[in-house]
């Protein structure tokens, strides 16, 4: 979000902005908002989505983690399960958050498995510093046995150590991001 004055006509500043915004974000709509609109903390929702490539390719690189281990899937599907509901994810946050509040709303979580790529959704009210990408790491390390703990257990115990490593941020996309009726965005 951000602040301009009322006499700019925003709809026709629109191609005018993304012809100067990098190549990777695009401008697409505009929406004038109440004054205490706030697009971080205004959210009721985000969705990510996160790609993990089974096999190597170049198409993929940098839009998804190429992992070379045969893994479960099916154990990983079930213990994704473990992540809905309200919980304490301290165990998945990162040594740097600034964030003292560890409680998350996890609404879905799920894998789409593919002929070559597989993906991750995850839906919360919110998500702390690295959560998400904690969280696949942690799902591929059950996957592929490097972890024997159930995710549940993991959760409960609030240690980072007993999670896995992080995944790299090449495979994680914000998908979705919802502010209720309150605002009047979808």
């Amino acid at each position: 979000h951000f602040d301009i004055p009322d006499d700019i006509d925003i709809m026709r500043k629109a191609k005018s902005i993304n012809s100067i915004l990098p190549h990777g974000i695009a401008l697409h709509d505009f929406q004038k908002v109440p004054d205490d609109f706030h697009a971080r903390y205004s959210a009721r929702e985000r969705r990510y989505i996160y790609t993990i490539a089974k096999r190597k390719s170049p198409l993929m690189q940098g839009r998804s983690w190429y992992v070379g281990y045969q893994l479960d899937w099916e154990k990983m599907i079930r213990e994704a399960d473990a992540l809905l509901g309200r919980h304490n994810f301290t165990a998945f946050c990162s040594s740097r958050t600034e964030t003292l509040n560890m409680l998350c709303d996890v609404r879905e979580a799920s894998f789409k498995i593919f002929d070559n790529h597989a993906t991750f959704t995850i839906a919360a009210d919110r998500f702390i510093y690295k959560m998400v990408r904690s969280i696949v790491g942690t799902l591929v390390d059950i996957g592929r046995n490097e972890i024997t703990m159930p995710m549940s257990e993991i959760i409960t115990l609030r240690d980072r150590s007993k999670a896995g490593e992080t995944a790299p941020p090449d495979g994680l996309v914000l998908d979705f991001v919802s502010y209720g009726d309150e605002f009047g965005l979808c």
